[in-house]
């Protein structure tokens, strides 16, 4: 397992507003895990395949700080 610091602040898709991350459930443990990937949703005819630290296209918007 690789653990990746990140600010905040940076330009990355996981700090994105329109940045959904996938899960896995863990039947053993009974919980949901994330995973290194997840989907753009600004584009409304497609989806995109985004990876979490993967830098931020230009329809960048960051998240609110209480989310």
């Amino acid at each position: 397992m690789v653990v990746i610091m990140v600010s905040n602040e940076e330009k990355i898709c996981c700090n994105c507003q329109y940045f959904c991350e996938y899960f896995v459930y863990n039947e053993r443990h009974q919980i949901f895990s994330p995973c290194d990937a997840g989907r753009c949703t600004r584009v409304k005819t497609r989806l995109k395949c985004r990876i979490v630290y993967q830098k931020a296209c230009e329809d960048f918007k960051g998240r609110n700080a209480n989310e």
